[in-house]
């Protein structure tokens, strides 16, 4: 999916290996797409395990293929400064 949307922002939620001590596990990353379909990330969020329960992402996929099949009932917008 990542082709559809070069050159504008992006939230990308994936499960991550560890890449060092602080990073690793599901983490969300803001940032804008590549030409190459790379993503160039200009911040990121770990998403912790809540009370134990891990985060469900097949569960996230699901929801995001419902926003997308239906995008009349999910307007989303980029807040522009100017």
């Amino acid at each position: 999916m990542l082709s559809r949307y070069i050159s504008r922002p992006i939230c990308f939620v994936g499960d991550v290996e560890k890449l060092d001590e602080e990073l690793s596990g599901v983490v969300e990353v803001l940032g804008m797409v590549s030409n190459k379909g790379t993503i160039m990330a200009s911040a990121y969020n770990i998403l912790r395990e809540d009370k134990g329960i891990p985060f469900d992402l097949e569960l996230y996929n699901e929801v995001l293929k419902v926003i997308h099949d239906f995008p009349q009932h999910y307007p989303f917008e980029m807040a522009t400064s100017g």
